[in-house]
């Protein structure tokens, strides 16, 4: 306030007199183009740089939402559409949890209908997050130069190496270290138009549509190529910057699967080329549903940054995404060909890596939540797997990868009760998730004993007999239920 004003006494006149001419001049129709841009600009670097303090009310008091749309629909300043985005979108975040309905800009957000408006903000969001996209690939191109970057290849490229790969394939990760470039802020604007604009869903859902024209840059392309860079080289850094945009990244990605129409358009295939780069993963000849892609990131999050340091309420965000996903095809009972032997991989490491570093985790706050999320998510993908599993060798993978961390399971009741007692609260763990716990215990156990009976050495041996008990009785202990009444 002594800095702009003076003093309190006089902040409300020339604060008000501020923003009136900055209204002033971004709707003035014979004002220079130039002279909108630097006003753009100020208002963009004012609002970043107040972050959530006072000043920033003022401009609740006056509503810039008609000029800044103006800027967006005007040919002459359309070039400022990235600009504007960004900062209709900071306006419409200032002091979203406590002044939602007092603020003019969230409340236009979420109201704004204008197809052409929409479209051109989803369209340079796209377009600046393929710069960022490009980025990460002048530094390390893993993209195959032969094909044409769609969908799928865009993304499976980005697939993680396997983490026990005897030779090392992964770059240094002092490549990374300036990454994301700042396009990649347009994460913000992507998430909240999603998340509160129907008209911005139905513009991002259109690439989807077999009647829309094929675009050049793909909104829902553009959205998961970036998160699968970021997601893979967020602790590349550690930076609190770097790792912000990791939790953006999965937190607009939760968004997309929520929304019913989207996740069900994600789960339809789209024809398209696999890329990957060494030790290859196996190759999938039919299309991929674009979900396959989102599953990637979530493998590529939970893989590549288990540290000491945990970033826990990412982890959380992420194991929700998978859940979200798998419900739906559950529900539907939509059977896809993906990798899924690697996620069932993925979130069992997650569980050994709590296990086996309890000293250094002990001082996180939700650990023992995020223990209890993997539980619940194992343990519904064994009730559920016959409805969404796409054959039985899938089914017999899972089963085995369950036998493998059958220790892992046992090892989780000493870790929450390290937890109980370090953070003197009680433990987290329900009685509903100490029986799902317990219940993946002696499915593995049950396997494992038929395993040692048989004096089975050879891997090709073991899964040829667990799939002569899968198909002769099911799943261990797993009992039909309908989807809706499988608990979570």
């Amino acid at each position: 306030m002594d800095v702009y004003a003076g003093g309190v006494v006089q902040s409300d006149v020339w604060f008000a007199s501020f923003t009136k001419t900055i209204d002033d001049i971004l709707k003035d129709e014979d004002a220079p183009v130039k002279s909108k841009h630097r006003v753009l600009q100020l208002v963009l670097i004012f609002m970043c740089g107040v972050k959530q303090l006072s000043p920033g009310a003022y401009f609740l008091r006056r509503n810039l939402y008609p000029s800044l749309v103006s800027l967006i629909l005007s040919p002459q300043t359309q070039p400022f559409t990235f600009e504007t985005t960004l900062s209709l979108c900071l306006l419409s975040n200032f002091h979203k949890s406590d002044a939602a309905k007092t603020n003019p800009y969230l409340n236009q957000v979420k109201q704004a209908d204008d197809e052409v408006l929409i479209a051109r903000i989803g369209w340079i969001v796209a377009y600046a997050a393929q710069k960022a996209v490009s980025a990460y690939q002048s530094i390390l191109d893993d993209s195959a130069p032969s094909l044409a970057t769609s969908f799928t290849s865009f993304v499976t490229a980005l697939r993680p190496d396997r983490a026990l790969s005897a030779t090392p394939v992964d770059p240094p990760k002092d490549l990374f270290k300036q990454q994301p470039i700042e396009a990649a802020v347009v994460l913000l604007p992507l998430h909240d138009f999603l998340h509160y604009n129907s008209t911005f869903r139905k513009v991002f859902q259109s690439p989807f549509s077999e009647s829309s024209p094929q675009a050049i840059i793909s909104l829902p392309d553009s959205l998961i190529s970036l998160s699968s860079y970021i997601l893979t080289h967020a602790s590349s850094a550690s930076s609190p910057r770097s790792l912000g945009y990791a939790y953006l990244s999965l937190s607009t990605l939760l968004v997309v699967v929520e929304d019913a129409d989207i996740v069900h358009a994600l789960c339809q295939p789209r024809p398209a080329d696999q890329n990957d780069r060494p030790p290859y993963l196996p190759y999938i000849a039919s299309a991929r549903p674009p979900v396959c892609a989102v599953l990637d990131c979530c493998v590529l999050w939970l893989r590549h940054n288990l540290h000491k340091r945990l970033e826990v309420l990412s982890y959380l965000m992420c194991i929700r995404i998978v859940n979200r996903i798998l419900r739906h095809l559950s529900v539907e009972k939509l059977r896809i060909e993906y990798l899924w032997e690697e996620l069932w991989r993925s979130l069992i490491l997650v569980l050994e890596f709590s296990a086996n570093q309890i000293g250094s985790l002990k001082s996180i706050a939700k650990v023992d939540e995020l223990v209890q999320e993997v539980i619940f998510l194992l343990d519904y993908v064994v009730r559920s797997s016959e409805r969404f599993l796409p054959s039985p060798q899938s089914l017999h993978q899972l089963v085995y990868e369950l036998v493998r961390a059958r220790t892992t399971f046992t090892k989780q009741h000493e870790l929450l009760n390290n937890l109980k007692h370090q953070t003197n609260k009680r433990n987290s763990l329900t009685p509903r998730g100490s029986a799902q716990l317990s219940a993946l215990e002696e499915l593995a156990t049950y396997y494992q004993t038929k395993l040692t009976e048989s004096n089975i050495q050879s891997a090709n041996a073991v899964m040829k007999l667990l799939g002569q008990l899968v198909d002769q009785e099911g799943i261990h202990g797993v009992f039909e239920q309908s989807p809706e009444e499988l608990p979570m």
